[in-house]
């Protein structure tokens, strides 16, 4: 007897709860927080003083996850900005991942994150010349976990060399090629987000463009904000410069706000939703940049109001880097069914058909997983295409999630093979 399985009869046997859960991403460069230099001193940059500039911070910003760039690799320093910045004012949910030094610089990256919402299940970490880059991989808290199904995000942060010749752009592509290498041949389809400080002056450097440019579509990384140029000393790019804070120098850099080194960049997954995880539109924000202060300080005329008074003054005297906030939406639901890709879909004797009320004027993509996240199909679906049949019977009885999508659209639905 045939086997007929409609998307009311699927919606039925797969009926759920609908979850979702906003998280704060923010990166932020700390200014050589416990690394005393001969410039950066106990009088200029004392770690008492920056742990109430940065309570003030934390206290207005309370980020989910926390990328830091420029502290000191001991332990001291990492588990005190921990307990004396983040878990204070009644908090203590805030916990750290592993450190690495395998470069063996005297600052490093950590990442800290809310425990209540997401747990580390996977880190590692790239050495290259100058600093680790560090990849932590979480999944999400939810009541599906019971069921084997949540969300993952995998959270990279890097901090580029520093510098203007051509050497050390070169030695920025070097790194960033060093994370691209290893995200190719690890080749998971899943959420990444790549943050820190990237030293960069232009999108047309070798660094940006191993980032946002990569054959891989799976790993390439996008501009959440979509502004490329030449963004060093250029007012048209004001809004969203990150460095400097100051115009005179000591242990901060001078020059006021005229650069944008810092970002927050996502893969595709992060922007259409396809994995449970999908940027807020116009969330992206450089914390404290009014785009009234080109080429001066933060604390200079005009008044910047964009933030409270306390918190501006902090930003001012902590570091020469302003923070990176992104916000996001994490659909915990155990099937997306977004059906910006119009399609009804019925199975006739373990053949899955897919019909496109609407076809696409673009070609899609259409991808199988297992339920354990495992990619176990793949093809291309043309254009204009009214109806793809999939033939099923080569797959094992059980429960597979189906997506569909292009560079704008997404439809995700789970089908029982029989």
């Amino acid at each position: 007897m045939k086997k007929i399985i409609s998307i009311i009869a699927l919606s039925l046997l797969y009926s759920i709860v609908y979850s979702q859960d906003t998280i704060k991403v923010m990166t932020y460069n700390l200014l050589n927080y416990g690394n005393y230099t001969s410039y950066c001193t106990t009088s200029n940059n004392n770690v008492s003083n920056k742990n109430e500039y940065l309570k003030t911070i934390i206290d207005y910003t309370l980020p989910d996850i926390l990328g830091v760039v420029e502290i000191a690799p001991e332990d001291t320093y990492i588990d005190g900005f921990r307990n004396n910045v983040l878990n204070q004012n009644g908090r203590n949910y805030y916990a750290k991942t592993p450190k690495s030094n395998y470069s063996g610089s005297s600052i490093i990256n950590m990442l800290y994150y809310d425990s209540r919402k997401m747990t580390l299940s996977f880190w590692t970490s790239l050495a290259t010349t100058y600093r680790d880059i560090n990849i932590y991989t979480f999944y999400f808290e939810n009541d599906a976990l019971e069921n084997g199904d949540t969300v993952y995000l995998t959270c990279i942060v890097m901090h580029l060399k520093a510098g203007n010749t051509d050497t050390d752009a070169s030695d920025r592509t070097a790194m960033a090629q060093t994370l691209m290498n290893f995200l190719n041949n690890f080749n998971e389809n899943t959420n990444y987000l790549v943050m820190g400080d990237f030293n960069l002056y232009s999108s047309s450097e070798g660094a940006y463009q191993q980032l946002t440019n990569h054959p891989n579509a799976n790993i390439r990384f996008y501009d959440f904000i979509n502004k490329y140029g030449d963004w060093s000393n250029d007012a048209y790019f004001a809004p969203y410069h990150t460095q400097s804070t100051h115009t005179n120098s000591n242990c901060f850099i001078g020059g006021g706000l005229d650069d944008r080194f810092d970002f927050i960049l996502g893969n595709i997954n992060t922007i259409t939703g396809a994995k449970g995880f999908k940027y807020i539109a116009n969330s992206y924000t450089t914390l404290g940049q009014d785009g009234q202060h080109f080429n001066k300080g933060l604390l200079d005329s005009p008044t910047n109001t964009t933030v409270p008074s306390n918190v501006l003054e902090a930003l001012y005297w902590n570091s020469d880097h302003l923070p990176i906030i992104s916000k996001f939406i994490v659909d915990n639901t155990l099937s997306i069914n977004d059906y910006s890709l119009p399609i009804n879909y019925y199975m006739i004797d373990n053949k899955l058909y897919i019909n496109f009320i609407n076809p696409s004027n673009a070609d899609m993509s259409i991808k199988v997983l297992d339920m354990q996240g495992r990619d176990v199909f793949t093809d291309q679906i043309p254009s204009n295409m009214q109806q793809y049949v999939l033939d099923m019977n080569n797959y094992n009885k059980g429960v597979y999630l189906i997506d569909i999508f292009n560079n704008t659209n997404f439809t995700s639905f789970k089908i029982i093979n029989f």
